[in-house]
């Protein structure tokens, strides 16, 4: 963060803390803890090079689970029971409930919660030797002075008042790093309350999620051969429920279309999503479907359904997103925060 006055330019040190949630930030007041020169000429450590890794890092995970036959986005879990989340119980989201879902079936892992290395200790526990953190991503404010606007918006991102002007925000990524409960040892902390059982079946709430999606955004369905999203008529076509082979593959293939129609310039208006005439081997076209894809792996695991086994051609189509993402190492990591987005649009949370 810097800033300007006149001909003189000040560097203002922000303290980048992990918090409870695993991904807020503090800051750190120089006028309050010294003095306000002694900070002068220090730099907030963003290296364009870390940020690189990180996709690198999470994409090398992701294929990890590939190549052992797991599709991380069948695999999530998001209900209170199961899902992976913070110690204080905060789930997480998009492609750090895909990563610690991931973590957890190849471990084999019973409990849902993670922590810090800090956090361990700061619950008189500690790691237990040889054991390996998983990354996890988090995403940053990082601030850039304006001294043409008004001194409001500085004071609110950095929680003390600047001598002159204000500041914007951008969001940047980092790296970090948590640890399983199984993975630590004499950490203080309670057993997991026992999951509370739906009154409902997983199909009832998945009609349910249909039945008022549709209605709530006057989609029109179509009943037709093949099933596909149309966003220039907004919408979406559907073979009846006797062409599938089961419950899980009918809803599977309906969560993916409502995907789809969430990037309707009505809704989320994800660019160029109206556009049918994307090209199948297009980077475009690979992202909507990842997103579309996770959409559905999110909605399943919400209401309870199974989905691990409805894909035709596996082998072929764990290849497929093999190849995609070794092309791209950023489209996993985009396309999860996206379909988080898109189901919590559907689930009218957003």
């Amino acid at each position: 963060m810097m800033i300007h006055g006149g001909n003189t330019i000040e560097k203002i040190v922000c303290k980048f803390n992990q918090s409870d949630d695993g991904g807020l930030i503090t800051h750190r007041n120089p006028r309050k803890e010294g003095n306000w020169k002694s900070v002068k000429n220090r730099k907030v450590t963003m290296m364009k090079k870390e940020k690189k890794d990180i996709y690198q890092i999470i994409t090398n995970e992701i294929i990890r689970g590939l190549e052992n036959d797991i599709i991380p986005w069948e695999k999530c879990w998001v209900t209170r029971s199961n899902a992976p989340q913070n110690y204080k119980g905060k789930i997480y989201r998009g492609i750090n409930n895909l990563l610690l879902s991931l973590m957890s079936l190849m471990s084999e892992y019973n409990d849902p919660r993670w922590l810090t290395y800090g956090q361990a200790r700061k619950l008189d526990g500690n790691i237990k030797k040889g054991e390996k953190a998983s990354p996890i991503v988090l995403w940053l404010p990082t601030y850039s002075h304006d001294p043409k606007t008004c001194k409001k918006a500085f004071n609110e991102y950095c929680g003390f008042t600047a001598p002159f002007g204000s500041c914007t925000v951008r969001i940047t990524t980092r790296h970090w790093t948590v640890f399983n409960l199984e993975q630590c040892e004499n950490v203080n902390l309670p057993k997991m309350e026992e999951p509370v059982v739906s009154e409902y079946s997983p199909i009832e709430q998945a009609e349910t999620i249909i039945r008022e999606y549709i209605k709530r955004e006057n989609i029109l369905t179509v009943s037709t051969q093949r099933a596909y999203y149309r966003p220039k008529e907004d919408t979406i076509s559907m073979p009846s429920h006797n062409a599938f082979k089961s419950n899980e593959e009918y809803y599977d293939t309906y969560f993916h279309e409502m995907g789809h129609s969430t990037g309707h310039s009505s809704r989320l208006d994800r660019k160029k999503t109206d556009s049918e005439e994307v090209h199948y081997s297009s980077e475009l076209y690979a992202e909507e479907e990842l997103i579309a894809e996770m959409t559905a792996g999110f909605l399943s695991a919400t209401v309870g359904i199974d989905t691990a086994k409805t894909k035709e051609q596996r082998k072929a189509y764990i290849q497929n997103w093999l190849t995609r993402l070794q092309d791209d190492k950023s489209l996993v990591i985009v396309s999860a925060q996206k379909a988080q987005k898109a189901t919590r649009f559907i689930l009218g949370e957003e």
